[in-house]
């Protein structure tokens, strides 16, 4: 069969949609991703042999989810072909709740796709302004707040070299 490749670029673009994207972008990616002949819609037997490559057979023993998940997908409302989805159908019907089988892969992904910065650095961003702390430190110093921002300054010049 025929082998696609990616570069660089088409890759980082990829995980940006992946982990920020819009519903729209993350839904085409992910049709993207199960159209691997290009084709322009997705068949029901090709989207069956995915996910079971995905979850290797079975799905944490949940006996025919993949039938069921190919249910949800095909048999809910009419589509332009028998037995396959246009990308605009595959996105009116799939989504990133974590629980459709689908698409729950691509959530688990996503998730772990980046680490997660430690609790105790995702609240100094979220609460650290540096014009309060400035402040703070030119009041209990006794300065002005632009002396102790040059301080601040002068001090990340020379520790940055």
């Amino acid at each position: 069969g025929v082998r696609a490749e990616i570069d660089w670029q088409q890759f980082f673009c990829g995980v940006a949609v992946f982990l920020r994207g819009s519903f729209e972008q993350r839904a085409l990616l992910l049709f993207q991703i199960f159209d691997t002949r290009c084709q322009g819609y997705l068949e029901r037997s090709r989207l069956a042999r995915f996910l079971s490559v995905i979850y290797d057979g079975s799905t944490e023993g949940a006996e025919g989810a993949i039938p069921a998940a190919l249910r949800e997908m095909y048999d809910r409302g009419e589509t332009r072909r028998l037995g396959e989805l246009e990308a605009d159908e595959f996105a009116k019907r799939v989504r990133f709740d974590g629980r459709q089988l689908v698409t729950r892969w691509f959530d688990e992904l996503a998730e772990r796709m980046l680490e997660r910065a430690p609790p105790h650095v995702l609240a100094l961003d979220r609460y650290y302004s540096p014009k309060l702390d400035v402040a703070s430190v030119a009041k209990r110093r006794r300065m002005d707040p632009r002396q102790v921002a040059n301080l601040e300054r002068l001090f990340f010049q020379a520790t940055a070299q």
